[in-house]
């Protein structure tokens, strides 16, 4: 397999497709792994998509913005830490989301654990997700938190912000 990107909307609105094999690599029901050869994530890529779990290799190191956004049936997913800059949305309205791996650090159901490689968060990254934790790596460099990042989680109860923040924009915790 030598597909090295998944462009734009590639499986935009596709509100059935569950499972998606790369070449030879057989996932289980309801999981997209995505192939080691992928390097870029295009914008709105999964868009509405209905898997359960999807698995981000070290080998991406771009993700479009809202690429998993609306994927109201996914419960994991795991972003390598080549991933410095998480795009808008990500996984807004993942309502169902209770995994939020970066590399392999195991957290609990809800929690993210967001770790000092990720630079910056774009809006509504997380926003109607049903997080109960936000903890930031205590060597975080991020300098600024966006608008509605973490808008609309309802069951948010325990946040820890990193000390390199210098600007909370408008209803980031809305």
């Amino acid at each position: 397999l030598t597909l090295t990107s998944l462009s734009d909307a590639i499986f935009m609105n596709c509100r059935k497709l569950s499972n998606i094999t790369f070449g030879t690599n057989v996932t289980n029901p309801g999981e997209v792994i995505i192939p080691n050869t992928i390097t870029s994530i295009g914008k709105s890529a999964f868009f509405y998509c209905a898997m359960s779990k999807v698995v981000i290799p070290e080998s991406v190191t771009s993700l479009g913005s809202g690429a998993f956004e609306q994927c109201v049936n996914l419960t994991y997913i795991q972003i390598p830490l080549t991933i410095e800059d998480l795009p808008t949305a990500i996984v807004q309205s993942c309502t169902k989301l209770e995994y939020i791996i970066f590399g392999e650090n195991i957290t609990n159901p809800y929690e993210v654990v967001i770790p000092d490689t990720i630079k910056t968060i774009g809006v509504n990254a997380f926003l109607s997700c049903p997080i109960k934790s936000v903890i930031f790596d205590s060597n975080s460099t991020l300098k600024v938190l966006n608008k509605n990042v973490f808008a609309y989680c309802a069951n948010l109860s325990l946040v820890i912000l990193p000390t390199s923040l210098e600007t909370i924009d408008e209803h980031v915790f809305y």
